[in-house]
């Protein structure tokens, strides 16, 4: 099964990482809370000088602010005829598939392009 925790530390560390990040998700984008900048530090050191690890790190904090910015900028004024919980939730799914497929990518072999 694909959500086993795995024995190599690389994995499992991208595997956390992932983890913490939907939990990111969930607060700033499905609940609307903003994160705090130890959050995302967190998240840095917990990729532990793993390249791969904080390289993703860095792709979904990115991916996760350009939603929520959107989001605000978008429905910041809180137009009554909009469910903007509803939203919110709608868009944490999307982005935690977004997520979840660069984590994913992150953690496949490379193929063998020649």
């Amino acid at each position: 099964m694909a959500d086993e925790p795995s024995d190599d530390p690389s994995n499992r560390r991208q595997q956390l990482v992932t983890e913490r990040t939907l939990e990111l998700v969930d607060k700033q984008i499905g609940r609307g809370e903003p994160p705090t900048p130890e959050e995302w530090q967190g998240l840095r050191a917990l990729a532990g000088g793993d390249v791969e690890a904080e390289r993703l790190v860095e792709e979904l904090q990115s991916v996760v602010r350009r939603f929520d910015e959107q989001l605000r900028a978008r429905f910041g004024s809180a137009d009554p005829s909009v469910d903007l919980a509803r939203l919110r939730q709608g868009l944490a799914h999307l982005v935690r598939e977004i997520v979840r497929r660069k984590a994913a990518a992150a953690a496949a072999p490379p193929s063998d392009a020649n």
